[in-house]
């Protein structure tokens, strides 16, 4: 019951959010299993699939392109597949600097 009204709620800002803004917004919703805490049933919006098809190609499309001034898509995936090379990156290099300040020293 409470997941219903969250959803109904998701939507109803999700339409707004388009309308006011004058941006294109579509959703994904996963319905989860409560025995087994898995997705079993999703749900997109808007439910017109011309209209859901056209917005998620052209998210798609624009994760390929970068314009500069343009804000580039960025989702959680990216966000965690960059952290997580920035943190081997610095394990690395205090693990095997790359440069001795001792070596400025020499003649």
């Amino acid at each position: 019951m409470t997941f219903r009204k969250r959803k109904k709620s998701i939507y109803k800002k999700a339409d707004e959010l388009s309308k006011l803004c004058d941006i294109d917004v579509c959703l994904i919703i996963y319905e989860a299993d409560q025995k087994k805490g898995r997705a079993i049933q999703s749900e997109k919006w808007p439910q017109y699939s011309a209209e859901f098809n056209r917005i998620f190609n052209k998210y798609n499309a624009s994760r390929d392109i970068h314009v500069p001034g343009l804000k580039q898509n960025f989702d959680l995936s990216d966000f965690y597949s960059a952290a997580k090379k920035e943190d081997v990156d610095r394990k690395f290099e205090r693990l095997y600097p790359t440069w001795d300040d001792r070596i400025d020293e020499f003649s």
